[in-house]
């Protein structure tokens, strides 16, 4: 993702899909500003309008988070969902086109202007875009499929950042629907602050079936919202949220199995370190769509539906013994220390890592579900 630089308030970014054979691909470069066009996919790069530009030193510019991919219209394609930094959320078929349709010849993204949901507790709405944070992909409703939800702002709250004196305004959580782009019922749902480079998870923290957007920000909280049911508007909290932090959290929530016991638990760390974890009574095989940052167990931007990587052969991310085994014995003792610790806080490495790292043999088997870490990914346009 790279953007053109924008002047003024308003700016007009790029979102570039490049192909598997990069400048191979051959093509005739028809525009000196974009050299090697034969790189890009057709229709690509496509347009990602921003509201206010550099609207925060170094921060404020560009696309801020990973772009996601996955079939939210139900045609047997990826789409693929991004946003600038402040902007409006955008969805793109494989051919750089909206699959919202267009208008004179502009991309139509997910509704922003003044159509909230039947429900919603935000009375900053005549706009609503996305500021700082990145979309995830999942089922928020009662209708099956991949819906998305994202950090969002009312237009007053926007406009505050650039303004003197004080324009009242919302921060919100936003889910929109995949199949229509409308914003779902019961949102945006008003949060305490803004969602500085987080993506939601969307799982299911209460075992019911139905999908949560959870995702925290600035102001020490956890928030878990679901879109509300028709003949009850209202947004859903599951009992016992929102979760108090103590400090400001960024990234995505993950959500899988820690401790071996079937049910799943769900965690954040602070941006000064803290790690914490919540029990929740969902089953390990069952949290959800977007259980961890990039979705899916390789982190490319694509959804989990509840999948665990499968247990690599060298026992999760590594045969690390080796270099366990060239450390000083000093350096092994603080290893073994460390293992220990992060261990007993909730083990957020794989537990079937940490016997590697250390040799050690008494921390028992690792859980079936363990979430870990993997390597970004590309994916195919076009395929499912």
């Amino acid at each position: 993702m790279a953007p053109d630089r924008p002047t003024g308030p308003f700016g007009q970014l790029r979102l570039y899909a490049v192909s598997p054979e990069g400048t191979l691909a051959g093509g005739v470069d028809t525009n000196p500003a974009h050299p090697d066009e034969g790189a890009y996919l057709p229709g690509w790069p496509a347009a990602v309008p921003m509201l206010l530009t550099d609207v925060l030193p170094s921060i404020g510019n560009g696309i801020a988070t990973q772009a996601v991919a996955g079939d939210i219209d139900r045609d047997g394609e990826l789409e693929v969902v991004a946003a600038a930094a402040s902007g409006q959320l955008m969805a793109f078929d494989p051919d750089g086109t909206s699959p919202f349709l267009e208008w004179s010849g502009l991309p139509i993204g997910f509704n922003w202007l003044g159509a909230p949901g039947v429900g919603t507790n935000s009375a900053d709405t005549a706009m609503t875009v996305v500021a700082f944070g990145g979309a995830a992909l999942g089922d928020l409703d009662a209708v099956p499929g991949l819906d998305v939800a994202a950090p969002s702002t009312g237009l007053a709250r926007a406009l505050d950042t650039l303004l003197p004196n004080d324009q009242p305004g919302d921060n919100q959580l936003t889910g929109w629907s995949g199949l229509t782009g409308a914003q779902l019922r019961g949102l945006p749902r008003v949060t305490a602050d803004l969602a500085f480079f987080v993506t939601p998870a969307i799982v299911d923290l209460d075992g019911d079936g139905s999908g949560e957007i959870v995702a925290g920000n600035g102001v020490q909280m956890l928030d878990a919202v679901g879109s509300g049911d028709p003949g009850d508007d209202a947004a859903r909290i599951p009992t016992g949220w929102p979760k108090l932090t103590g400090g400001w959290t960024i990234g995505t929530p993950a959500m899988g199995d820690w401790d071996g016991d079937g049910t799943a638990e769900i965690a954040i760390t602070r941006r000064d370190g803290p790690l914490l974890v919540w029990k929740t009574p969902t089953r390990s095989d069952a949290v959800g769509d977007w259980a961890r940052y990039g979705g899916g167990p390789t982190n490319s931007g694509t959804p989990s539906s509840g999948q665990q990587p499968p247990p690599s052969p060298t026992g999760g991310l590594g045969d690390r013994s080796a270099v366990y085994r060239r450390t000083t014995p000093a350096a092994r003792g603080v290893l073994d220390h460390l293992v220990r610790k992060v261990h007993l806080h909730a083990a957020w490495a794989p537990p079937r890592v940490l016997p590697r790292l250390s040799d050690r043999n008494d921390l028992g088997p690792p859980p079936p579900n363990a979430p870990w870490s993997t390597n970004f990914s590309a994916r195919r346009l076009g395929t499912s």
